[in-house]
Order: C-alpha cells, then sequence, then structure tokens
C-alpha cells in the first residue's frame, strides 16, 4: 500500500519502518474504534502521503546530473580532484581533521549515522544494515549521498587550501 502512494522502493522502505515505529509507540493510544489493521492502514497512508508532500516540495534532479560518468571498464570517466596531498601535509592535518569532522556533523543524521558505521568504523554494508535495522540497499544509497554530500561540502575548502 505504501508503494502505491509513492512508487519508490527505498522511500517504501523507509516509511514502512516509521509505520512499524509508530505503531510500537503508539500502541498504548489505540482505543478500538476501529479494527487493529485498519488503525496500522491510517497511520501508514498518513506516513505515506506525508512523504510524498515533503519530497513534492524537493527540487527532483536527474540522477544522471548528480552522478559521475563511468568508462567501460568501470573507471570514473571524468576527473575527481585528489586532495591527498593537502589531506597529509603535516602543517594542515590537525585543520583538515576538523574540517572533516565538522562536514560529517552537519550531514542529516540518517546519512551520518550510516557514514560513521561504514567509512569511520569499517563495518560492513551487511553488519550496518543488521545494527540498523534496514535494509542492505538502504544503507547504500545512504552511504552514496554522504559521500556526495561531503565531497561537495570539502571540495570548496580543498580547492581554496590548493590555491593558497
Amino acid at each position: 500500500m505504501v508503494f502505491s502512494i509513492l512508487k519508490d522502493p527505498m522511500d517504501t522502505e523507509e516509511v514502512t519502518q516509521d509505520v512499524f515505529l509508530a505503531v510500537f509507540e503508539k500502541i498504548e493510544r489505540f482505543r478500538g474504534d476501529s479494527s487493529f489493521f485498519t488503525w496500522v492502514h491510517r497511520i501508514a497512508v498518513n506516513a505515506a502521503l506525508m512523504r510524498k508532500r515533503r519530497d513534492k516540495s524537493a527540487l527532483d534532479v536527474p540522477l544522471d546530473d548528480v552522478l559521475p560518468a563511468f568508462e567501460d571498464n568501470g573507471h570514473i570517466a571524468m576527473d575527481v580532484a585528489d586532495w591527498s596531498p593537502q589531506a597529509s601535509d603535516p602543517a594542515l592535518q590537525e585543520e583538515t581533521r576538523r574540517v572533516i569532522q565538522a562536514a560529517v556533523k552537519r550531514l542529516d543524521e540518517k546519512y551520518q549515522t550510516v557514514f560513521i558505521l561504514r567509512d569511520v568504523e569499517g563495518f560492513s554494508t551487511e553488519e550496518t544494515a543488521q545494527i540498523l535495522e534496514m535494509g542492505v540497499p538502504a544503507i547504500k544509497s545512504r552511504l552514496h549521498r554522504a559521500r556526495l554530500a561531503l565531497r561537495k561540502e570539502l571540495a570548496n575548502y580543498f580547492e581554496r587550501a590548493e590555491s593558497a
């Protein structure tokens, strides 16, 4: 039912998890005026409609505009800046660490948690999915979005440091 409203498997998975959490948290409010199925169904419909309204206000960007182009051998076709010289410069290491930590802290919590578990703590995608009680596709999507957001934010810092 949630999928029929949202038409997106990832959003459906997230909303469905939100619905189960809401049912768990609000079970004491169930009065029995309708069947339990109807009550849960209403929570699910409301959650899906709220997600759809929220997403409608967000700008739709084609995936091709965000993802890099790939060559036939699987390598990225476009140049990606190599920031490793600045990151490993002893004079800049402390500042770089602070900038990266601040960028991670500014990530939306759902992306930050996945990024920390996967890229900082080193858990596998499957382990992260188990820890967060989510599906593997949702973990992969959130990690990808977190990395893109961090790359975009850190590009400004490292490009300034490179030109200085």
